[in-house]
Protein backbone atom coordinates (compact mmCIF):
# COMPACT_ATOMS: atom_id res chain seq x y z
CA UNK A 1 0.00 0.00 0.00
CA UNK A 2 3.09 2.31 1.09
CA UNK A 3 4.90 1.46 -2.02
CA UNK A 4 1.96 1.95 -4.35
CA UNK A 5 1.33 5.36 -2.94
CA UNK A 6 4.89 6.35 -3.63
CA UNK A 7 6.04 6.29 0.46
CA UNK A 8 9.08 3.80 -0.88
CA UNK A 9 11.62 4.85 2.10
CA UNK A 10 7.68 3.72 4.43
CA UNK A 11 7.22 1.38 2.56
CA UNK A 12 10.89 -0.56 2.90
CA UNK A 13 11.06 -0.04 6.74
CA UNK A 14 7.48 -2.16 6.56
CA UNK A 15 8.72 -4.86 4.50
CA UNK A 16 12.28 -5.02 6.33
CA UNK A 17 11.17 -4.92 10.06
CA UNK A 18 7.00 -5.42 9.91
CA UNK A 19 6.56 -7.91 7.29
CA UNK A 20 3.49 -9.41 8.88
CA UNK A 21 1.99 -6.05 9.22
CA UNK A 22 -1.62 -6.46 6.68
CA UNK A 23 -3.41 -3.59 6.68
CA UNK A 24 -7.56 -3.91 6.12
CA UNK A 25 -8.61 -0.13 5.96
CA UNK A 26 -7.42 3.57 6.90
CA UNK A 27 -8.67 5.53 9.34
CA UNK A 28 -8.31 8.94 10.97
CA UNK A 29 -11.02 8.85 13.44
CA UNK A 30 -9.71 7.09 16.61
CA UNK A 31 -13.12 5.56 17.67
CA UNK A 32 -13.92 4.43 14.18
CA UNK A 33 -10.60 2.11 13.90
CA UNK A 34 -11.40 -1.04 13.45
CA UNK A 35 -8.68 -4.51 13.86
CA UNK A 36 -6.26 -4.13 11.18
CA UNK A 37 -6.94 -0.19 9.98
CA UNK A 38 -4.16 2.37 9.63
CA UNK A 39 -4.67 5.17 12.07
CA UNK A 40 -3.56 8.76 10.29
CA UNK A 41 -3.02 11.39 12.69
CA UNK A 42 -4.86 14.24 10.57
CA UNK A 43 -5.94 17.50 11.86
CA UNK A 44 -9.79 17.75 11.65
CA UNK A 45 -12.90 19.09 13.66
CA UNK A 46 -14.10 17.38 16.66
CA UNK A 47 -17.52 19.43 17.97
CA UNK A 48 -16.12 22.65 19.14
CA UNK A 49 -12.30 21.69 19.13
CA UNK A 50 -10.01 21.18 16.76
CA UNK A 51 -7.90 17.91 16.99
CA UNK A 52 -4.40 16.56 15.07
CA UNK A 53 -4.77 13.76 16.19
CA UNK A 54 -1.39 13.00 17.80
CA UNK A 55 -3.59 13.32 21.70
CA UNK A 56 -2.80 10.52 23.95
CA UNK A 57 -6.66 9.83 24.18
CA UNK A 58 -6.77 9.44 20.38
CA UNK A 59 -3.53 7.31 20.24
CA UNK A 60 -4.82 4.86 22.94
CA UNK A 61 -8.35 4.41 21.38
CA UNK A 62 -6.58 3.68 18.20
CA UNK A 63 -4.52 0.73 19.65
CA UNK A 64 -7.36 -0.24 21.84
CA UNK A 65 -9.35 -0.69 18.53
CA UNK A 66 -6.60 -2.48 16.39
CA UNK A 67 -4.82 -0.07 14.52
CA UNK A 68 -1.83 -2.02 13.12
CA UNK A 69 -0.03 0.92 12.24
CA UNK A 70 0.31 4.63 13.04
CA UNK A 71 0.91 7.86 10.09
CA UNK A 72 2.14 10.65 12.23
CA UNK A 73 3.48 13.66 11.43
CA UNK A 74 7.41 14.31 12.10
CA UNK A 75 7.86 16.54 15.07
CA UNK A 76 5.84 15.66 16.80
CA UNK A 77 5.69 13.63 20.66
CA UNK A 78 3.55 10.61 21.20
CA UNK A 79 2.75 10.91 24.68
CA UNK A 80 1.67 7.26 24.68
CA UNK A 81 3.99 3.75 24.48
CA UNK A 82 3.67 2.29 21.11
CA UNK A 83 4.10 -1.13 20.80
CA UNK A 84 6.92 -2.61 18.84
CA UNK A 85 4.44 -4.35 16.81
CA UNK A 86 3.03 -1.17 15.19
CA UNK A 87 5.16 0.78 13.38
CA UNK A 88 4.94 4.51 13.11
CA UNK A 89 5.64 6.40 9.78
CA UNK A 90 6.96 9.55 10.47
CA UNK A 91 5.50 12.29 7.22
CA UNK A 92 5.79 15.76 6.49
CA UNK A 93 2.26 15.94 6.06
CA UNK A 94 -0.01 13.16 7.13
CA UNK A 95 -2.88 14.75 5.67
CA UNK A 96 -1.11 14.99 2.54
CA UNK A 97 0.02 11.01 3.07
CA UNK A 98 -3.44 10.00 4.62
CA UNK A 99 -5.41 11.05 1.29
CA UNK A 100 -2.55 9.41 -1.03
CA UNK A 101 -3.04 5.89 0.83
CA UNK A 102 -6.57 6.12 0.57
CA UNK A 103 -6.52 7.25 -3.03
CA UNK A 104 -4.68 3.91 -3.87
CA UNK A 105 -7.00 1.66 -1.05
CA UNK A 106 -10.09 2.97 -2.20
CA UNK A 107 -8.85 2.84 -6.28
CA UNK A 108 -8.86 6.60 -6.72
CA UNK A 109 -13.08 6.64 -6.81
CA UNK A 110 -13.43 9.83 -8.28
CA UNK A 111 -11.93 8.67 -11.23
CA UNK A 112 -15.18 6.46 -11.71
CA UNK A 113 -17.19 9.60 -13.28
CA UNK A 114 -16.86 13.10 -13.83
CA UNK A 115 -16.01 15.30 -11.14
CA UNK A 116 -16.60 19.51 -11.05
CA UNK A 117 -14.80 20.85 -8.43
CA UNK A 118 -16.01 24.76 -7.29
CA UNK A 119 -13.45 27.07 -5.86
CA UNK A 120 -13.03 30.39 -4.92
CA UNK A 121 -13.44 32.98 -2.60
CA UNK A 122 -17.04 33.91 -2.57
CA UNK A 123 -20.04 32.04 -4.13
CA UNK A 124 -18.72 28.58 -4.15
CA UNK A 125 -21.90 27.18 -2.14
CA UNK A 126 -24.46 29.19 -4.68
CA UNK A 127 -22.02 27.87 -7.67
CA UNK A 128 -22.14 24.33 -6.72
CA UNK A 129 -25.64 24.34 -6.35
CA UNK A 130 -26.42 25.50 -9.48
CA UNK A 131 -24.33 23.26 -11.03
CA UNK A 132 -25.83 20.51 -9.36
CA UNK A 133 -29.40 21.66 -10.89
CA UNK A 134 -28.40 21.66 -14.31
CA UNK A 135 -27.26 18.24 -13.90
CA UNK A 136 -30.01 16.41 -12.61
CA UNK A 137 -32.28 18.28 -14.99
CA UNK A 138 -30.08 16.79 -17.34
CA UNK A 139 -30.97 13.61 -16.12
CA UNK A 140 -27.73 12.68 -14.13
CA UNK A 141 -27.81 10.83 -11.00
CA UNK A 142 -25.38 13.43 -9.31
CA UNK A 143 -23.22 13.33 -5.52
CA UNK A 144 -22.29 16.40 -4.17
CA UNK A 145 -20.01 17.12 -1.14
CA UNK A 146 -20.29 21.13 0.26
CA UNK A 147 -20.32 23.33 2.96
CA UNK A 148 -24.26 22.70 3.40
CA UNK A 149 -24.41 18.46 2.81
CA UNK A 150 -23.14 15.78 1.49
CA UNK A 151 -25.01 14.13 -0.33
CA UNK A 152 -25.43 11.10 -3.11
CA UNK A 153 -28.22 12.02 -5.30
CA UNK A 154 -31.36 12.57 -2.69
CA UNK A 155 -29.36 11.18 0.63
CA UNK A 156 -27.56 13.14 2.92
CA UNK A 157 -24.04 11.41 3.98
CA UNK A 158 -22.18 11.55 7.40
CA UNK A 159 -18.57 12.45 7.81
CA UNK A 160 -17.53 9.47 7.47
CA UNK A 161 -19.49 8.50 4.41
CA UNK A 162 -22.04 6.63 5.63
CA UNK A 163 -25.87 7.59 5.23
CA UNK A 164 -27.66 10.07 7.40
CA UNK A 165 -31.13 8.73 9.14
CA UNK A 166 -33.16 11.62 11.02
CA UNK A 167 -33.45 10.57 14.39
CA UNK A 168 -36.36 13.36 15.32
CA UNK A 169 -39.08 14.77 12.81
CA UNK A 170 -38.11 17.98 11.22
CA UNK A 171 -40.84 20.60 12.23
CA UNK A 172 -40.95 22.66 8.73
CA UNK A 173 -41.39 19.33 6.76
CA UNK A 174 -45.33 20.46 6.08
CA UNK A 175 -44.09 23.98 5.08
CA UNK A 176 -44.06 25.42 1.66
CA UNK A 177 -40.38 26.37 1.17
CA UNK A 178 -38.25 26.57 -2.21
CA UNK A 179 -35.15 26.33 -0.38
CA UNK A 180 -33.59 22.90 -1.23
CA UNK A 181 -32.96 22.27 2.20
CA UNK A 182 -34.20 23.20 5.81
CA UNK A 183 -33.96 26.49 6.82
CA UNK A 184 -35.28 25.41 10.06
CA UNK A 185 -32.82 25.03 13.46
CA UNK A 186 -33.63 22.13 15.59
CA UNK A 187 -31.85 19.87 17.54
CA UNK A 188 -30.86 16.72 15.30
CA UNK A 189 -31.40 18.89 11.99
CA UNK A 190 -28.55 17.45 9.54
CA UNK A 191 -25.61 19.50 9.16
CA UNK A 192 -21.98 19.53 8.22
CA UNK A 193 -18.55 21.39 9.32
CA UNK A 194 -18.54 24.76 6.83
CA UNK A 195 -15.14 23.60 5.75
CA UNK A 196 -13.69 21.14 2.41
CA UNK A 197 -13.35 17.17 3.72
CA UNK A 198 -9.42 16.59 4.04
CA UNK A 199 -7.99 14.37 1.34
CA UNK A 200 -9.02 11.12 3.25
CA UNK A 201 -12.24 11.93 3.64
CA UNK A 202 -12.44 13.15 -0.12
CA UNK A 203 -11.92 9.24 -0.96
CA UNK A 204 -14.31 7.64 1.45
CA UNK A 205 -16.99 10.26 0.11
CA UNK A 206 -16.09 9.04 -3.26
CA UNK A 207 -16.27 5.60 -2.65
CA UNK A 208 -19.61 5.96 -1.85
CA UNK A 209 -20.57 7.16 -4.80
CA UNK A 210 -18.37 4.72 -6.56
CA UNK A 211 -20.60 1.76 -5.30
CA UNK A 212 -23.58 3.35 -7.06
CA UNK A 213 -21.05 4.07 -10.62
CA UNK A 214 -23.66 2.60 -13.25
CA UNK A 215 -26.20 4.93 -11.99
CA UNK A 216 -24.42 7.94 -10.35
CA UNK A 217 -21.89 9.31 -13.14
CA UNK A 218 -21.03 13.29 -11.86
CA UNK A 219 -19.81 14.90 -8.63
CA UNK A 220 -19.63 18.40 -7.84
CA UNK A 221 -17.09 18.93 -4.85
CA UNK A 222 -17.03 22.64 -2.84
CA UNK A 223 -13.48 22.67 -1.97
CA UNK A 224 -11.87 26.34 -0.36
CA UNK A 225 -8.76 28.17 -2.05
CA UNK A 226 -6.25 27.10 0.51
CA UNK A 227 -7.17 23.63 -0.06
CA UNK A 228 -5.86 23.59 -3.25
CA UNK A 229 -2.86 25.79 -2.58
CA UNK A 230 -2.26 23.29 -0.01
CA UNK A 231 -2.32 20.43 -2.30
CA UNK A 232 -5.59 18.52 -0.31
CA UNK A 233 -7.55 18.31 -3.45
CA UNK A 234 -4.57 16.59 -5.41
CA UNK A 235 -5.48 13.49 -4.98
CA UNK A 236 -9.54 13.88 -6.55
CA UNK A 237 -9.12 13.19 -10.54
CA UNK A 238 -11.29 15.58 -12.58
Amino acid sequence: LFGMAAEVEAAQILEEGFGDVFATGISEVAEDVLPGDIYCCVERIQGLYTTDGHEEDDLETALKNGAVAIVAEAGNQLGVEIPESVPVIWAEDTDELSARLAAVYYDSPSSAMNTVAVTGTNGKTTASWLIRGVLEQAGELTGMIGSIEHALAEHQLLPDGKLWKPQVDDPAAGRECSSPFSLTPYRGRYSVEETTPNGLQMQVFGLGRRVCTELLSRACWQCWDAMWQLAKCCTVTS
